[in-house]
């Protein structure tokens, strides 16, 4: 069986909220934490029966606590479906991974309360556009009915859910190009390299400087890389790189920021081979001395 850990600051027992509380609350908030149902998304079945037996309390007071908690504004229980969030949960423990972006998707479809799902919702929806997490709404305290969970819309759970689902796509895409880039060199693309490779083959070396601020704000991939180079390969055999001596090739920078490699360019003309002659012409040399007079060669 996998062991699963609960981070618990080890400030937790100097916390100002902590020290008001009394022993019993002190106790059962730690459980809320810790027990085994806890899961990545904070928001869970919270296990009353089961509770009674590890916390040695009758169900009476177990409900009595849980009430408690969602007054102070430290948890949402929805007593129809015996659904618990924590609402200090995310702060502590959300992150970007893929595993736990999975993992909060996974926990969010599994929600019945809608007024966890609203909730939560919003707080996801944040936090999936890189917003910090804000629980100044849990020190005023929530018990689910706050005007901000009535304007949110029941169906941000299932547009967040994709949106999760989307952002793991693209962490998972970034991480099978990092192993294909290491399956293709042996070492993970380097960027500022790959530029040095890019100037010494660019023909009008001007600014570099600027040039080297314009390929790190592209953000250049290995896939980029190739499509710049072959560009500027056809580029350098082309009639407008190379009329009036290569007057009109671009500073590297303005080639870059205009996507150069995109354009479509006229090769160079190939030089037309010389005519072979052809079999019944006469031979000139031949035909000069006949008329000089020295007969058929």
């Amino acid at each position: 069986m996998m062991e699963v850990f609960t981070k618990v600051e080890r400030g937790y027992w100097q916390d100002e909220f902590i020290l008001e509380l009394t022993p019993e609350q002190k106790f059962f908030y730690l459980y809320l934490m810790t027990n085994n149902k806890v899961n990545t998304l904070g928001a869970y079945v919270f296990p009353l029966t089961m509770s009674t037996v590890e916390l040695g309390y009758n169900k009476e007071t177990v409900l009595k606590l849980l009430d408690h908690f969602a007054q102070v504004g430290k948890i949402i229980w929805d007593e129809t479906t015996k659904e618990v969030f924590l609402l200090n949960w995310p702060k502590r423990n959300w992150n970007r991974k893929t595993a736990t972006l999975r993992a909060l998707k996974k926990d969010f479809d599994a929600l019945k309360s809608p007024m966890l799902r609203e909730k939560i919702s919003a707080l996801l929806s944040a936090f999936s556009d890189g917003e910090a997490i804000d629980d100044t709404e849990e020190q005023k305290g929530t018990n689910g009915n706050n005007e901000k969970q009535k304007e949110t819309n029941g169906n941000n759970g299932d547009i967040l859910a994709g949106r999760i689902e989307n952002r793991e796509k693209r962490i998972e895409n970034r991480e099978k190009e990092k192993e294909k880039e290491k399956e293709d060199g042996g070492t993970v693309f380097d960027a500022a390299a790959a530029f040095e490779i890019f100037y010494k083959a660019y023909p009008n070396k001007k600014n570099v400087k600027t040039a080297r601020t314009r390929w790190e704000k592209m953000k250049v991939t290995p896939e980029l890389y190739r499509e710049i180079m072959e560009g500027l390969k056809r580029a350098k055999n082309s009639q407008e790189w190379t009329k009036d001596d290569s007057a009109y090739i671009p500073h590297p920078a303005t080639w870059l920021n205009g996507e150069g490699w995109k354009n479509e360019y006229k090769p160079l003309r190939q030089a037309a081979a010389p005519k072979a002659p052809a079999g019944n012409m006469p031979d000139p040399l031949a035909e000069r001395r006949r008329m000089m007079g020295g007969g058929a060669v």
